[in-house]
């Protein structure tokens, strides 16, 4: 392995996972070029799409700057693992922030992430209000 894939692999001190889904693993990181927290997504499926996707989602938004929006920092590739960098942002997900924790830890079990949410209510079809009446609009339930 080359000096700078060393480098890369070592930058980062992977400390726990904060989130899963479609494309890859988030966690919460020590940059240590930096000193600072962030956050590494992780893609875990290597596809030749699911890598253009991955790249492209960096190109799109690494010159988005906004007060409100998270910064990206990075995209890297060692060997077959590619990861971005971003800002690390403190707080709740948002199914416990609207639903409130305790009906997120009913629904999730204490101490969950919201990746448990696919496999206990499904792709959220559980959670969709039912349609309206035939012939009825959203403004006549």
């Amino acid at each position: 392995m080359a000096k700078t894939e060393l480098n890369v692999r070592e930058r980062f001190e992977r400390r726990r996972v904060i989130g899963a889904g479609g494309m890859g693993t988030v966690w919460e990181a020590l940059d240590r070029a930096t000193g600072q927290n962030v956050a590494l997504k992780v893609l875990t499926h290597l596809g030749p799409l699911e890598i253009y996707l991955f790249k492209n989602e960096f190109r799109s938004l690494a010159d988005v700057t906004h007060p409100n929006l998270v910064g990206l920092h990075g995209l890297f590739n060692v060997d077959d693992e590619w990861f971005l960098s971003m800002d690390l942002v403190k707080g709740v997900s948002l199914l416990s922030w609207l639903w409130g924790p305790e009906i997120f830890e009913a629904l999730c079990g204490e101490g969950s992430d919201t990746s448990l949410l696919s496999t206990r209510l499904g792709r959220g079809s559980d959670l969709a209000p039912p349609p309206p009446a035939r012939g009825a609009s959203h403004g006549n339930r």
